[in-house]
């Protein structure tokens, strides 16, 4: 465990109790995030196999599953498969979304609270988490990853990061939000969003793995009116604001949208953190 301290160097308490809380609000909208949330580009699947050198029988934790989004990916490979996902309804929808493959088993928990048995230590080939990692404590996060990598096992972390758009619907998308500051100052949490940001170097330094290797990917998912709401009505910022201010916003939100031809093109990094146990 000798590098959790340097990860640590953000401070006792770093994700708060609050973060904690706005973690878990996913799952009280289950159908729409598995609905309205982007998938990740194959390639990437194919990537992260490649690159970690998995064979049929490799074990695979992936933290964070939520309705099996990348999980999917991942099955029918031959892979033995334990997810873990903390919201009970997306654990649900990831157990039904994966019930023809005897290989993935799903479990309700977070990382942090689930008790590894002493046999799960070192027996792991790939950590994964997609969209999932920021929201764990990186004190507890990567040195637990450490110690269930089998040696040269790898930790995988994958995101969707939207891009900022360069069009007249951008401008007016931004000049909308532009009047919610207060409220998102107000109600939104900073240190998950942080973590985010930091995660390559929060990894690099744990002192439990080798060199970050990162792949990008550069792609554009295309909503209608109706399609965009819903994916703003699954992000964490926008759940914990109030049921009326948020309404307001999505409502703004609507009108630029609907004046701008009903439809609008996000472009996505899709990115992989990649780095080998110690």
């Amino acid at each position: 465990m000798g590098g959790a301290s340097t990860a640590a160097g953000l401070g006792p308490g770093f994700l708060s109790r609050r973060d904690v809380e706005q973690s878990l609000v996913f799952d009280e909208v289950a159908d729409l995030y598995d609905r309205a949330r982007p998938g990740y580009p194959r390639s990437f699947v194919d990537e992260v196999c490649r690159r970690v050198d998995l064979k049929r029988g490799d074990r695979i934790l992936e933290v964070g599953c939520g309705p099996g989004t990348a999980t999917q990916g991942f099955a029918g490979r031959g892979y033995a498969m334990l997810c873990l996902e903390p919201g009970p309804q997306l654990a649900e929808r990831a157990r039904t979304r994966m019930v023809h493959d005897p290989n993935v088993t799903v479990a309700t928990s977070s990382f942090e609270a689930w008790p590894a048995p002493a046999a799960a230590r070192g027996s792991f080939a790939l950590v994964l988490a997609a969209q999932s990692f920021h929201w764990v404590d990186p004190r507890v996060g990567f040195p637990k990853a450490a110690d269930l990598l089998r040696p040269r096992g790898s930790l995988a972390i994958i995101a969707n990061l939207p891009q900022r758009g360069e069009s007249e619907l951008s401008d007016a998308i931004d000049a909308v939000y532009a009047q919610f500051v207060d409220a998102f100052a107000a109600h939104a949490q900073a240190s998950g969003r942080a973590v985010r940001a930091r995660l390559d170097e929060l990894l690099a330094a744990s002192g439990r793995f080798g060199d970050v290797e990162i792949v990008s990917e550069i792609w554009t998912a295309h909503y209608d009116t109706a399609g965009y709401l819903d994916l703003m009505r699954t992000q964490s910022d926008h759940r914990m604001l109030p049921e009326d201010v948020r309404g307001e916003l999505l409502a703004q939100i609507a009108e630029a949208i609907d004046a701008h031809g009903g439809s609008i093109a996000v472009e996505y990094e899709a990115r992989l953190l990649l780095a080998q146990r110690l």
